[in-house]
């Protein structure tokens, strides 16, 4: 089976692009900015990192999230 963006150049690969159409820019760019203290603080935190790298976040949102949100 091949990997996924294998498959996708694959069926893109017989289309042309429209000439009249300006591609769009989907890259995010780079950091220019020095990161924040408290992130420094956490990366340098070997346990903290380990608490946050223990598992995957929750989907449906921090309470904190989902009570701004139903607000």
């Amino acid at each position: 089976m091949a990997y996924p963006f294998e498959r996708l150049n694959n069926l893109l690969a017989p289309l042309t692009p429209n000439s009249n159409a300006t591609p769009i820019s989907l890259s995010i760019g780079e950091p220019k900015h020095h990161p924040p203290d408290f992130a420094l603080e956490i990366l340098s935190d070997q346990e903290k990192m380990r608490a946050l790298l223990a598992t995957y976040p929750s989907t449906k949102g921090t309470p904190k999230l989902r009570q701004s949100i139903s607000t």
